[in-house]
């Protein structure tokens, strides 16, 4: 039980860290002018959900690895 809650926090802190990373990265993307957006707002909320978006598919990823790294230890213990 207590390996599922250290589990549960890994997984919360990768997905704070690469939401992070990724905001800090799409923050150096200018979309105003990609996309002709005149209003700020909307540009502002934009960057925030391609940062959710983007630092969720890249924790998802992290985790699946810590995962199938840890399984993976069941096919030596025999």
């Amino acid at each position: 039980m207590q390996q599922l809650g250290l589990h549960a926090l890994l997984s919360l802190f990768i997905y704070f860290v690469t939401t992070a990373l990724a905001f800090q990265a799409i923050k150096c993307l200018d979309l105003s002018k990609l996309f002709k957006i005149k209003k700020i707002f909307e540009e502002q909320i934009l960057d925030i959900f391609l940062a959710l978006g983007l630092g969720y598919l890249v924790g998802q990823f992290f985790i699946a690895l810590m995962d199938y790294s840890l399984t993976l230890t069941n096919l030596f213990n025999n």
